[in-house]
């Protein structure tokens, strides 16, 4: 066989591969529609009956008792809705949805899912039991968080906590940001943040953690809260800890707790020889607790040799009153080091005052309750899964 030849028996094979890739892509997607329309169609004469479920709020046990009489196929078909209520709704309705759901078996077959082989199935089964509250296996969540080893799954996990709120996993979600397959620290934060007050005592005692990333993370969530109680353990990181980037998230949770007993701290952060991200950052804290002695501590930043601290004393000034506002004025009307960090706090004072205030979104009045368009949002859905 000539070149010739071979060129054109290869084109040829190479289009009717293309022609069967594109039929089989067809073919699956119209397989795809046609099961979601089976599914629908399936579902969609016991959808008045989840109605009433929870605009009963689960109160008439008839309707559970139907929904249970549903056989396995409907049930499968009808789940889906189920769970993207789930999403959408609180209260008791939520709860009768969630007692639905364990009665059928439902968060059972999700739990055994989380030990599957693959990694798509226990990601998405960990997921859907973070929606449950109170009634998802919180152990098992930590499980999959602390030993499972693909990281997505880990990631889905830490939300999944989150979502649950439960301050007993605030240790297990704090341990997961260090070790040798560590979930990303934004993700285990904002996990943490979800938990509420009752994390406090468990993330100062996470200051003491051997890994920086722990102390870190513990450090943002103390001071995101507003932990008072923490004031003490964070002053003394912010002077101590061996990590640089511990201490900078000490000196930012100080000053957005705001205790006046913060400024002795943080001052001593303002130390030339200190690293000048650390004392950029307590410029600013000491601007967010504010008061006549933040005052007189930020003025002589504003000739610092470092560009950030002496930006951020200025704009701290800006936001701590007249005194301090005439204090920039001078410099920048003086000129000279300072001064246009000065006018540039003044610039941005003056762009806030004059910056119309929003008017607030137009709100049309629902004519149907909330959790009845809810309902309707969660059915009109096309993700049945």
């Amino acid at each position: 066989m000539n070149a010739a030849a071979a060129f054109a028996v290869g084109g040829l094979a190479i289009a009717l591969l293309c022609v069967a890739l594109a039929v089989a892509i067809v073919l699956r997607r119209g397989l795809r529609q046609r099961s979601v329309r089976r599914r629908i169609a399936l579902a969609d004469p016991y959808r008045p009956l989840l109605v009433a479920l929870v605009a009963d709020e689960g109160q008439d046990p008839v309707y559970v008792e139907r929904l249970l009489a549903l056989d396995d196929q409907v049930w499968r078909a009808l789940e889906p809705v189920v769970v993207s209520m789930v999403r959408k709704l609180r209260g008791g309705a939520r709860t009768a949805l969630v007692e639905l759901l364990e009665r059928r078996g439902t968060i059972d077959r999700l739990v055994k899912r989380l030990h599957g082989a693959g990694a798509v199935g226990r990601a998405r089964s960990a997921e859907l039991l973070g929606l449950l509250g109170a009634h998802a296996p919180r152990e098992e969540l930590e499980h999959l968080l602390e030993h499972d080893r693909d990281p997505e799954v880990r990631i889905v996990a830490a939300r999944a906590l989150g979502e649950i709120g439960d301050p007993a996993s605030t240790k297990i979600l704090v341990r997961s940001v260090a070790g040798p397959h560590p979930v990303p620290m934004r993700i285990v934060a904002r996990s943490l943040a979800r938990l509420g007050p009752g994390a406090t005592p468990i993330l100062v005692t996470a200051m003491s953690a051997h890994d920086p990333a722990a102390r870190a993370v513990a450090a943002e969530i103390l001071g995101l809260g507003g932990a008072v109680t923490a004031v003490g353990v964070l002053a003394s990181h912010a002077m101590h800890d061996p990590d640089d980037d511990v201490r900078i998230r000490c000196a930012r949770a100080l000053g957005r707790i705001g205790v006046p007993s913060g400024l002795t701290v943080l001052g001593r952060c303002l130390d030339p020889a200190e690293p000048f991200a650390l004392r950029a950052v307590a410029a600013r804290a000491i601007g967010d607790i504010g008061g006549r002695q933040a005052v007189e501590m930020l003025e002589p930043l504003l000739l610092d040799d470092a560009h950030l601290v002496a930006s951020n004393a200025a704009r701290a000034l800006g936001r701590l009153g007249d005194r301090a506002v005439e204090r920039l004025r001078e410099v920048a009307a003086r000129g000279g080091p300072g001064a246009i960090y000065a006018a540039e706090a003044l610039a941005m004072n003056e762009l806030n005052a004059t910056e119309p205030p929003r008017a607030p979104a137009d709100r049309p009045t629902p004519v149907v309750p909330a959790q009845v368009q809810a309902i309707a949002a969660a059915m009109a859905s096309e993700a049945v899964r």
